[in-house]
This record gives C-alpha cells, structure tokens and sequence, in this order.
C-alpha cells in the first residue's frame, strides 16, 4: 500500500477536512497540519497532497510556509493538490503549484470542489455555497484520490 500524507489547513467551515476525511475512511492517508511546529520529514512517503480552502484567490498561506521550511519530499516528488472554493475558481492552487514545482515537485492532480464561504460580503447574505461540499463533492474527492492519485504514484 503507498504512503501518502496531506499537508493541510481547513480553519474557517471544515470545508476541506470533510474531504480529507472521506478520503482518509477509504484509504489510509496521514493528515499534517501545516502549521506544524517542527520540520517534518516526508520522504518515507510515496506522495504528498497539499490542501486547504481558498483564500484572497490562493491557497492558505500556511502551505506556502510549510513547503519553504521543509526541504524534504518524497522520493518520487509526487504531489497533488485538493482546494475548496466560495467563488469556484479552477485557478486557486496556482501559486502553490508554482512553489512546489520551483521546489522539485512533480503535481500529479488538482481537485477543486465548492466550499461553504461566509468570508467579507458574503456573510451579510447568509454565505455561497451553503450545504457543500455536498455528498457528491466528497464522493468526487475520494474518486479523484482513487483514480488520479493511487494510479498516479
């Protein structure tokens, strides 16, 4: 079985971590908080996933953070993204994709879903996207994780 682990931050509705948490009950995955406080070592793993929602168009600043201290990766350099999303953007995980490749990454996948987002505005209208990720994003998640990332690494 390959070892993947998911460098994440999901502060604001959870959105993300229920994905993360459906992929995680059908397959094995360890969850890292990117704000984790020490280096950590990620080349016992087969792949890595950087997720979180988006934020001001990016991904949480955290992960850029998190690719900067750790210099470490798989061995593979196998990396994928997964992001959730108010405004549906399909361009959210662009910064981070540029950071990950000038670091020696490979990205293998990107999932981006509709997120629940109350952010500025949007919390005087009761907030986008209420209810998602629905069911159907979750079940799209794990077959995104099924059929780009396990075929993928």
């Amino acid at each position: 079985m390959a070892r993947i682990a998911v460098v994440y931050q999901s502060p604001h509705h959870g959105n993300t971590k229920k994905l993360l948490d459906a992929i995680r009950a059908h397959t094995p995955i360890d969850l890292i908080p990117a704000e984790a406080e020490n280096e950590t070592d990620l080349s016992g793993y087969d792949a890595v996933g950087f997720a979180s929602g988006i934020y001001m168009s990016k991904m949480h600043k955290s992960l850029a953070a998190f690719v900067e201290k750790n210099q470490t990766r798989p061995a593979s350099g196998k990396a994928f993204l997964l992001y959730t999303s108010g405004s549906g953007t399909k361009t959210g995980a662009k910064d981070l994709e540029e950071k990950l490749k000038a670091a020696g990454y490979t990205i293998i996948g990107t999932y981006e879903t509709r997120g629940f987002d109350t952010f500025g505005p949007f919390k005087l209208i009761g907030g986008l996207n209420k209810g998602h990720p629905d069911q159907e994003d979750i079940e799209g998640a794990v077959r995104f994780f099924d059929e780009t990332i396990l075929t993928g690494i």
